[in-house]
């Protein structure tokens, strides 16, 4: 122990503060990974303008032209607006459908893979730990082999680097290892057999199934996990293998042993040498007179003092090898812990097959529901936020604006881009036609008595059916702004609220819809 503190000693500040910088980095990376919706909103709020999407709203504050031309506006907002929308759809826009999900969620699940998750950065920062104290371990014991041309410091540090970097390779190796072990596992627990010519029974050729978010992976349900399973493998032979877990095993012993040998052998020559200047101390010079003109000591005395020094280096050599050796078998152990450590996290925490882009395409939620609410609901919830921040802005030096500002959310937005690029792009140019001619010729006000200051909620109630009855979106906005006009603030409070709720309680029924067409 006390040469393990020794060694720790001798590392220098600026080595502390590496590692310390590289943990911290590791973590900044999780964060940015685990927070991307508030890191991207950093990035566009940044008060200073740089490149990039880096301070796009401070910079779009400050463009105020064409704000009162709807003619030049897309997507029924300006362009500035535009802009400010399309760089946060462009974040998402890569959100899969509930349908796209659930492929990926029953690839996983039929694979054997539902429970395997990615490193997390806890497990990362254990194994960094553990790697850097193998290799500062190791650095100082193979250090003496190093060079004979340089000083001790250099050598240390030289010899650590190279640790380092057998260490990395180590922990490389046993992941892989534990990964193709699980694979194997895997692979005997579904089919029940490792026979690489063997065909699961029921399996028919040519049901073969690729993994793609595209491909319905429900095709074959019903059938047995064997059938399924072996249906998804990209190489129908292939059993996994236990080559990389008997190879590092072996690799392992061998370092293990090399270290351990090379430490021996050193710590017997240092005692070996320390013993001899024992015995060898007060012969050399000056006989057994301790000063000149002294007669010899008589020789029983002499006998004595040889034996205590005997009886002396026995025990310092004991000592000394009794540490070296526990030095180095703890050293032994700690190897075998990385490595073992190493192997049994690859075992919970490695895909095969196509499991990796699966997993990636489900981001690791086992719902629809949580799948929105992590990954799409922060980027809708910023967006629309700074959006507001940036017509409110507008309506403040703007006056023209400020009464005809768009009233299009992000939402609207989103789902226009979504049916622009995927679903009906007929409908989203039949959307811009008539967004056009609005501009061109805009539509005639719905006469319709409007209710009097302080009318009754259900009044408002009507007026809200009425306006959600129109078929045409145009129409709906115009009728909107034209009540509003015409009521005081707290019945435009109410209608808006009415008409929120009326738009939830839709969405509400349409889920509810395609989910029972699911059903059937």
């Amino acid at each position: 122990m006390t040469e393990f503190l020794s060694i720790f000693s001798q590392i220098p500040v600026l080595g502390w503060v590496g590692m310390a910088s590289a943990l911290l980095m590791l973590a900044f990376i999780w964060w940015r990974h685990a927070h991307e919706a508030a890191f991207f909103d950093f990035l566009v709020s940044f008060p200073i303008p740089l490149f990039g999407h880096i301070g796009k709203l401070k910079r779009l504050k400050g463009n105020t032209t064409n704000l009162n031309s709807p003619s030049g506006w897309r997507e029924g907002m300006p362009t500035q607006e535009h802009e400010l929308c399309s760089a946060y759809y462009d974040k998402i826009s890569g959100i899969f459908s509930e349908r796209e999900f659930n492929n990926a969620l029953v690839y996983l699940s039929v694979t054997g893979q539902a429970s395997v998750r990615p490193l997390g950065f806890g497990i990362v920062a254990v194994l960094f730990v553990l790697t850097m104290g193998e290799a500062i371990g190791t650095g100082f014991f193979i250090s003496p082999y190093v060079s004979q041309h340089i000083t001790s410091n250099q050598a240390i540090y030289v010899a650590m680097a190279l640790a380092f970097v057998l260490a990395i390779t180590l922990l490389a190796l046993t992941h892989m290892a534990g990964k193709t072990f699980f694979e194997r596992k895997t692979f005997r627990e579904i089919l029940g057999q490792l026979d690489s010519e063997a065909i699961p029974e029921g399996y028919r050729h040519g049901d073969s199934m690729a993994y793609g978010t595209t491909h319905d992976q429900r095709a074959d349900h019903g059938r047995s996990q064997a059938v399924r399973f072996f249906a998804r493998l990209e190489k129908q032979k292939y059993r996994g293998t236990l080559s990389w877990t008997i190879g590092i095993t072996l690799t392992l012993l061998v370092i293990m042993g090399t270290v351990f040998g090379g430490r021996y052998y050193e710590i017997n020559e240092k005692t070996t040498l320390e013993a001899q200047t024992i015995k060898n101390e007060g012969l050399d010079g000056g006989g057994s007179a301790m000063f000149p003109g002294m007669t010899e000591l008589p020789q029983s005395v002499m006998d004595a003092q040889a034996e205590t020094r005997e009886r002396a280096a026995e025990e310092v050599v004991a000592s000394r090898f009794g540490q070296g050796m526990m030095a180095a078998i703890l050293l032994a152990m700690f190897y075998l812990i990385v490595q073992v450590v190493g192997f049994a996290v690859s075992m919970t925490h490695a895909f095969f097959q196509n499991g990796s882009k699966a997993f990636k395409d489900t981001r690791g939620c086992t719902t629809y529901e949580e799948y929105l609410a992590t990954y799409l609901t922060p980027f809708v919830t910023r967006a629309q936020s700074r959006l507001d921040e940036l017509r409110a802005r507008y309506a403040r030096v703007n006056e023209n604006y400020s009464h005809g500002a768009p009233i299009i959310s992000f939402v609207e937005y989103y789902h226009l881009r979504k049916a622009d690029h995927h679903n009906a792009p007929q409908a989203a140019q039949e959307l811009r036609a008539r967004e056009q001619q609005r501009v061109a010729a805009p539509a005639p006000a719905v006469e319709t008595t409007l209710p009097p200051a302080g009318a009754a909620a259900a009044d408002l109630h009507a007026l809200a059916r009425e306006i959600r009855a129109l078929p045409d979106r145009d129409a709906r906005q115009a009728r909107l702004v034209g009540i509003l006009a015409a009521l005081d603030a707290d019945q435009q409070t109410h209608l808006r609220s009415i008409m929120a709720s009326m738009k939830d309680e839709d969405e509400r029924k349409k889920l509810a819809m395609s989910q029972f067409d699911d059903l059937i």
